[in-house]
């Protein structure tokens, strides 16, 4: 059974690491895998789409900041496509459920590395999804025997500079917040742009052409509409086509990512 491991960055890179020599003893049948198991000369793309069709389970491993990730929100989202998304599990290292909060990671079920009973849970949950599951009885034994040894590693991993890296953009966030915040008001049709933005923050990182059916829209329009929200900050990246009114064609070019900015504005901030 494979199990895929999304990371970004050097402490939650070290997470899914531990998690890739770990998982096995405890439940003898998973197969980790990481980004980094790449073969060497490979096309990652195509290797990467095979991975995720073959995988079972998604454990996103989020420290401080990662949470913000595009390539990681870009692989939960994926996965997700293809599985339950009860089968999508992100694990927490020094980060709450409030700092997922209107993030696309908040809809699924999160797991805290350092409690046991949520790591057990976890466990159970890939244990039920394998077509040879060990027992019950057999999986908290294995945990009890290896719990100590784990939190040993899991202590180990350095968050500080991700966790001080993070602090430092929310707060350049926050202070360009109130002289560069867009209202709704600043948008002809603020409700549409609303449901372009809120279909991209859900999408997490869009990467290949993906449709969004905006009702009464020219592709005049759309192009403006995406214009608007990449001036003002709510979105990076991206270029709209249309085939048909009604419809946004995305063609992402370079990935369409929703910015801190972005976020703020759909959780309703206002413009000071």
């Amino acid at each position: 059974m494979k199990v895929f491991l999304s990371w970004s960055g050097d402490a939650s890179g070290e997470l899914a690491s531990i998690l890739r020599g770990w998982l096995p003893t405890a439940l003898p049948f998973v197969e980790p895998w990481m980004s980094s198991d790449i073969t060497k000369g490979a096309r990652q793309d195509s290797e990467m789409a095979t991975i995720l069709g073959d995988t079972s389970y998604c454990i996103v491993c989020v420290t401080p900041g990662v949470q913000h990730a595009p390539w990681v929100n870009f692989e939960a989202g994926a996965i997700s496509k293809v599985m339950d998304r009860s089968y999508v599990s992100p694990l927490l290292l020094d980060v709450s459920m409030d700092d997922l909060r209107n993030l696309p990671l908040e809809r699924f079920q999160c797991t805290k590395i350092d409690e046991k009973a949520d790591v057990t849970q976890l466990l159970m949950s890939i244990n039920e999804a394998s077509t040879s599951p060990i027992t019950n009885a057999a999986l908290e034994r294995n945990v009890n025997n290896l719990w100590s040894g784990l939190l040993t590693e899991v202590n180990a991993i350095d968050v500080s500079r991700a966790r001080a890296a993070d602090r430092s953009n929310e707060s350049v966030s926050d202070q360009s917040t109130k002289s560069q915040m867009a209202t709704r008001h600043d948008f002809e049709h603020s409700d549409l742009m609303d449901m372009i933005l809120r279909e991209i923050a859900q999408e997490g990182t869009v990467r290949y052409i993906y449709q969004i059916k905006v009702p009464e829209c020219s592709e005049g329009q759309i192009r403006s509409y995406l214009r608007a929200l990449t001036e003002r900050g709510l979105i990076s990246g991206g270029l709209a086509r249309s085939k048909v009114p009604g419809v946004v064609d995305l063609r992402p070019n370079p990935p369409i990512t929703v910015t801190a900015k972005g976020y703020r504005y759909l959780d309703g901030v206002p413009d000071q």
